[in-house]
């Protein structure tokens, strides 16, 4: 697309372990720049405020819910989205999201938006409480960011049509 005068963004998610999670938490920035390739690389830590944003904006929609049982914890309602499960070919009923079936969740097919703290983890103040952003938020708030509402190519492995970019999608929406 460039070479016909397109603007291209690629954007990449970058997943790190919880000991990276806790060095790029001490930067206060989660930005780097990639002298290899001239990108910028952006971690999820940086794109907080946007996760907030987007979690904020579910619960309010109807599409996500604070866990009644006080833990600070915020799922994502998979029943409020009736296209749930078209991506990967799932059926509703067939769903396991891998997680564990936490008490504060209202169906255990539900997925985590945002997770409490727990000790020795790090965490960043919420409305609900201080916690970290679930696996599949970071990405949907990071390509919200830098490529817009909409775009044309979301590229991963099969292996992550189910859970990942189904979850992706049905929070994007």
């Amino acid at each position: 697309l460039g070479w016909i005068g397109e603007d291209v963004w690629f954007a990449h998610g970058i997943h790190f372990n919880d000991e990276e999670l806790r060095i790029l938490a001490k930067t206060g920035t989660g930005v780097a720049h990639c002298p290899i390739s001239n990108m910028k690389l952006s971690s999820g830590i940086a794109r907080i405020p946007e996760m907030l944003e987007l979690t904020e904006a579910l619960i309010e929609r109807g599409h996500a819910y604070v866990a009644p049982d006080g833990s600070g914890d915020v799922y994502f309602d998979v029943q409020s989205y009736p296209e749930y499960g078209a991506l990967s070919g799932h059926k509703l009923d067939d769903v396991h999201q891998g997680e564990s079936a936490a008490e504060g969740k209202r169906d255990p097919r539900d997925f985590t938006l945002w997770k409490a703290v727990k000790p020795g983890e790090p965490s960043w103040p919420t409305p609900w409480g201080p916690g970290r952003p679930g696996w599949h938020l970071e990405c949907s708030a990071m390509a919200r960011k830098y490529l817009g509402d909409t775009f044309d190519i979301h590229g991963g492995g099969v292996d992550l049509r189910f859970p990942h970019h189904e979850n992706e999608q049905a929070q994007s929406h």
